[in-house]
């Protein structure tokens, strides 16, 4: 990939933009303190509703004139919730950027939320819901979050349910659009080939009315975990364990990510994944999942097997946890770890997410060779003490559902 040339400004919102001459496209990520952790409650599914209300007409343009403004010139954008943002993201030809900055601004300051189309898209996520519903895996993670964090929204599924997503009215919708939109926090990051001030001039031309106003959220304590029998209609059984995790942009997340992705990460040498399936064949795959938020975090593992091989994997599971505490392989997940960060910083996407997410809170962007140099200075101490708070703690939860 070429060499980016990265500037930043923070009027009238945070915005890095990344100088590449020889593009041919523009490539952007908008992402807004909007998350589903902001529903309130009983009305869950409420900020992925209003993400998919932008795309449904704005005071300046009806919904297909807003996608033709991109998709016209054979560009596309799209958009997804998360507990804690909701981010929008498009590429179109350079030529097109006046238009897609255009879209932009006006699905995200100017949306219409007319009650018809309320009620529409809320039928159009019933049927995704429905969907969901379908998928094992999908409903074992929800029922994880929920034992989580009990009566709370991070802990209730980002969709909703068909009764919170019935019970959202029109008012309800306009009241989150003004204060996590009209009042937003955002940030921005952006590649093109433009110079530095004519893409600054294009940016304050289209957003200087925005004016932000930070979000925040409250985390509650932790609760005591234990072994879940859950019903589903399955034809395997279906297995996870997990706990809380620390929060994002920490030295303890860095570790828990490095030990779960040695564990059971996408590598086919993966310890968990060679153990279960090269050598024993007892399943197809496993994962390991991990989610850090701002505040607080979670992780788990999860796999499927026939049911008579559970308490074997089981077994194989708990063991591995402690591996990271006894005879763990430090410079391997090192060497690993950093021929994957150094995949990443390739593409194009990664430095997009990660510029737009660390500037909303004001974070330091670190370097490859400093982002290097962190995880050759960490230390089997610094794994120990991670796993005895996060892992080995004895506050784990476990979910199992038999056919």
């Amino acid at each position: 990939m070429a060499q980016i040339q990265w500037y930043y400004t923070q009027s009238p919102f945070p915005l890095w933009y990344g100088y590449i001459p020889a593009l041919q496209g523009v490539y952007a990520v908008v992402v807004i303190q909007a998350g589903s952790v902001y529903d309130t409650l009983p009305y869950q599914g409420l900020a992925h509703l209003v993400e998919h209300l932008l795309f449904k007409g704005s005071r300046s343009y009806s919904a297909k004139r807003l996608m033709q403004l991109i998709e016209a010139y054979g560009g596309d954008m799209n958009a997804y919730t998360t507990k804690e943002h909701s981010y929008f993201y498009f590429q179109v030809p350079a030529t097109a950027i006046h238009k897609a900055l255009s879209a932009l601004k006006s699905m995200l300051f100017e949306a219409t939320l007319a009650p018809n189309a309320i009620e529409q898209e809320k039928q159009v996520i019933l049927e995704e819901l429905a969907l969901y519903e379908e998928m094992p895996d999908e409903l074992i993670h929800e029922r994880f979050e929920a034992l989580l964090f009990p009566q709370h929204p991070l802990g209730t599924p980002i969709l909703g349910t068909t009764q919170s997503l019935r019970a959202i009215t029109p008012e309800v919708v306009e009241h989150f659009y003004q204060h996590y939109y009209l009042t937003p926090h955002l940030a921005m990051a952006v590649v093109a080939p433009f110079p530095w001030q004519r893409f600054r001039t294009l940016f304050q031309n289209h957003f200087s009315m925005v004016t932000l106003k930070p979000k925040d959220y409250k985390v509650p304590p932790p609760v005591s975990l234990n072994h879940q029998q859950m019903d589903m209609e399955v034809q395997q059984a279906h297995y996870l364990i997990g706990s809380y995790a620390p929060a994002a942009y920490t030295k303890e997340s860095l570790v828990l990510s490095l030990f779960l992705n040695y564990l059971a990460g996408d590598a086919m040498s993966s310890y968990l994944l060679w153990e279960l399936r090269e050598k024993r064949a007892l399943v197809y795959q496993v994962s390991a999942n991990m989610t850090f938020l701002r505040h607080v975090g979670w992780w788990n593992l999860y796999t499927t097997s026939k049911p008579k091989n559970l308490p074997k994997i089981r077994r194989i599971i708990r063991q591995a946890l402690e591996i990271g505490y006894y005879r763990l392989p430090l410079e391997q997940i090192k060497k690993q770890a950093i021929g994957q960060l150094q995949l990443k910083w390739d593409k194009l996407d990664f430095h997009l997410f990660r510029r737009a997410e660390r500037s909303l809170y004001q974070l330091p962007i670190p370097d490859l060779t400093t982002t290097i140099r962190q995880i050759q200075q960490l230390t089997l101490k610094d794994f120990q003490a991670v796993l005895e708070k996060y892992v080995l703690n004895g506050n784990l939860c476990e979910i199992e559902s038999l056919p």
